[in-house]
C-alpha cells in the first residue's frame, strides 16, 4: 500500500509539473514580440587600406557579429567570417572581416581584421574565425580601416 502512495505521489507531482511547464509555455510563448525581417543589408563596403585585401572577388562573408554603439545609434559595426583571401595562396582560409558604418548602415567600409598571413604585422596564423562583438555603454565602437584608433 505505502508503495501505491508513493506511485501516485509521484504521478501528481510529474502532472503538476507538466501542467505549470504547459501554462508557463504558452504565457511567454503569447508574450513574445515578433519583429518582421525587411531587406538584407550588405555590410562589405569599400576597403580603404589596400593592406586589408579588399573584397573584388565578392567573396562569401558568414555568420556576422553586429553591435550599434549605445551612445551613437549611427555607429554601427560588424565582424564576420570572411573569405575574401581563403583563395589567395598565402592566406589559404577564412580570416576575420569587418564593416563599419557611421551612418546607420547606409553606407559601409570593410576590410580584414589585421593579423591575417600577408598584413604587415602578420600573427602568423592560417585562419580565424567565429568573431564575437559586445557593444559596452560609453565604450567607443569607432574603429578606423588603417589600424588605429580614432581619437
Amino acid at each position: 500500500m505505502e508503495r501505491v502512495r508513493r506511485i501516485i505521489g509521484r504521478v501528481i507531482s510529474f502532472v503538476a509539473i507538466a501542467a505549470t511547464s504547459y501554462v508557463l509555455l504558452i504565457a511567454s510563448a503569447s508574450a513574445q514580440t515578433f519583429v518582421t525581417p525587411g531587406q538584407n543589408t550588405n555590410v562589405v563596403g569599400k576597403t580603404l587600406n589596400p593592406d586589408h585585401i579588399p573584397d573584388d572577388g565578392l567573396k562569401q562573408q558568414q555568420e556576422p557579429s553586429c553591435i550599434v554603439q549605445p551612445t551613437n545609434p549611427s555607429h554601427i559595426m560588424c565582424a564576420f567570417n570572411d573569405l575574401r583571401a581563403a583563395d589567395k595562396p598565402a592566406q589559404g582560409d577564412a580570416w576575420i572581416g569587418y564593416g563599419m558604418s557611421g551612418d546607420k548602415g547606409q553606407t559601409w567600409i570593410s576590410g580584414l581584421v589585421p593579423g591575417f598571413a600577408t598584413h604587415p604585422n602578420s600573427l602568423g596564423m592560417g585562419f580565424a574565425a567565429d568573431p564575437s562583438l559586445v557593444a559596452i555603454p560609453g565604450a567607443d565602437t569607432r574603429v578606423t580601416d588603417d589600424d588605429r584608433p580614432t581619437p
